[in-house]
């Protein structure tokens, strides 16, 4: 009797294929877990760069209110102190002439002497009130003009202090 040989019809490469296939498979996997996380972080930068835009804009916008409204106060308080040399000066020139008219009836050298040593003691007393007046003045211009200068380096005081050391 003859013995018959079964032959099976195998693929010599069918474990070369079935590897590299298993590779690619596994490649494209790794691709795409990569691909979305590379997602996550884009989307993360955008939404960072997005937040610190909108704090800029904000923080711009706040300078510039309070940088005009520090303007417009210093522009008051200068406005109060042109009104303050004005009625300095017209009372000054008033009180002059007021001294002319009563200097023109005085007939005694002593009195006109008199009138005139009350005049300039008058017109230093006004002077000293109106120099303390404008100081003042002039400090709260300036208070003024450095409010929003005095309040950026205290915030960025307070926003360095939320910083720990390494």
């Amino acid at each position: 009797m003859a013995t018959k040989k079964t032959t099976i019809n195998t693929d010599p490469f069918a474990p070369v294929r079935d590897t590299i296939l298993e590779a690619v498979n596994t490649a494209k996997a790794q691709q795409e877990k990569l691909a979305g996380a590379a997602q996550v972080e884009a989307d993360k930068a955008r939404a960072a760069a997005v937040e610190g835009f909108e704090q800029a804009v904000t923080a711009y916008r706040e300078n510039f209110e309070t940088a005009v409204s520090a303007t417009k106060a210093a522009a008051a308080n200068l406005n109060k102190i042109e009104e303050l040399t004005r009625a300095q000066a017209t009372e000054i020139a008033e009180d002059r002439v007021s001294a002319m008219f009563k200097a023109m009836s005085v007939t005694d050298p002593s009195e006109l002497m008199k009138l005139q040593a009350e005049l300039i003691t008058a017109e230093q007393k006004k002077a000293q009130a109106m120099a303390k007046e404008a100081v003042a003045l002039y400090q709260d211009v300036a208070k003024d003009l450095f409010a929003p200068i005095q309040a950026q380096v205290a915030k960025a005081f307070e926003t360095a202090s939320k910083f720990k050391a390494a």
